[in-house]
């Protein structure tokens, strides 16, 4: 993702510990913090989240973590983010079309054993909306595997995504980039071809 634009002028850092009980900083507060108190929340904010007991992750948090995450890697389900990403009308929309694909594959294929594999890119899923965060995500791979027998695919779907910040052109903004994924499983059953529709 290239986000345009710099740290600072945002209202206040969503640090607040991951599951600590402690509380957002007020702007003021924020303003004050010393090198060290960013530090601690670049290291809370790679940490990963215990289901139901952290924070999702902010635009701001993508950004703290490309200025002070080393290029580690993000998943989305130990940042929170995974159902919102599930629930987007694109994720949605290419969802539906991989699966549309798997139905085609298997209506050509004729085959009751297929192992299928495609992609789809995305790009805006968070609607170009800096308060989304999902707006970090920009240019991703939506990839599908489908391993199909008597017409039942299970489905195993990964995502990827590269977080950067472009001052002009390739030039970075002084951070280091890190990948985005999330990964997931379905299974999907096409009866019409097994009782020959």
């Amino acid at each position: 993702m290239a986000f345009g634009g710099g740290i600072g002028s945002g209202g206040g850092l969503s640090a607040g510990g991951f599951g600590t009980g402690a509380t957002e900083p007020t702007e003021t507060q924020a303003a004050e913090a010393d090198e060290s108190y960013i530090d601690e929340i670049i290291v809370t904010a790679k940490r990963p989240r215990a289901s139901g007991t952290s924070k999702h992750w902010n635009t701001m948090h993508f950004l703290l973590h490309y200025y002070g995450g080393s290029g580690e890697s993000v998943y989305l389900n130990q940042i929170g983010l995974e159902e919102r990403f599930l629930n987007t009308d694109e994720v949605n929309g290419a969802l539906y079309n991989l699966t549309r694909g798997l139905e085609l594959e298997l209506r050509l294929n004729g085959s009751e054993l297929l192992m299928f594999k495609q992609s789809a890119f995305m790009h805006t899923i968070g609607d170009d909306n800096p308060l989304d965060p999902l707006f970090s995500l920009g240019s991703g791979l939506l990839r599908s595997v489908s391993t199909c027998s008597n017409f039942t695919c299970a489905v195993s779907y990964s995502y990827s995504d590269l977080f950067s910040v472009h001052v002009v052109g390739n030039l970075e903004a002084g951070g280091v980039p890190y990948e985005i994924y999330y990964r997931f499983t379905s299974t999907i059953d096409f009866p019409q071809f097994r009782d020959g529709q």
